[in-house]
């Protein structure tokens, strides 16, 4: 596989993108604490956690790109030293976790998120799995929840 572009968000598009992100998080998501996240600094958009990317990633999809994958980082680090990943933090996936509660409110979360795979055609399976489920970042899409995460 090669890898056609890879970059942080940057350049002239960094302060469009941050501004449409914080304009999406304010009015979509009521100025969720958990995606007030990024910032632009020395040209280059930063900042991450999981909901940020899974955000980062309904703003790309239309243009056609995406964040990294585990499997993209893996090649990137392989196959270039043009992209200083080192000392960086990269959100990547979810690491779904099965347990037999099924009254605690993290497997409450698995279930959902297994059935979202499932509905998407993902092949998740029915019940908490036995091993671990990694989901890719760029795969999910934000939901306004009532919850604490929001």
């Amino acid at each position: 596989m090669t890898i056609k572009n890879s970059s942080f968000i940057e350049g002239s598009y960094a302060p469009e993108f941050l501004r449409k992100y914080n304009d999406i998080a304010d009015a979509d998501y009521d100025g969720n604490k958990y995606l007030k996240v990024l910032t632009y600094m020395n040209g280059i958009v930063a900042g991450s956690n999981p909901f940020a990317v899974v955000l980062t990633n309904q703003i790309l999809r239309p243009k056609g790109i995406r964040t990294a994958t585990p499997y993209d980082v893996g090649k990137i680090i392989k196959s270039s030293s043009f992209l200083p990943l080192r000392g960086q933090q990269v959100d990547l996936a979810l690491l779904l976790v099965g347990d037999k509660e099924d009254d605690e409110p993290d497997n409450q979360l698995l279930q959902y998120l297994l059935k979202q795979l499932r509905d998407n055609g993902l092949g998740a399976p029915a019940v908490a799995p036995e091993v671990s489920v990694m989901i890719p970042l760029s795969e999910l899409d934000l939901e306004k929840a009532d919850n604490d995460y929001g």
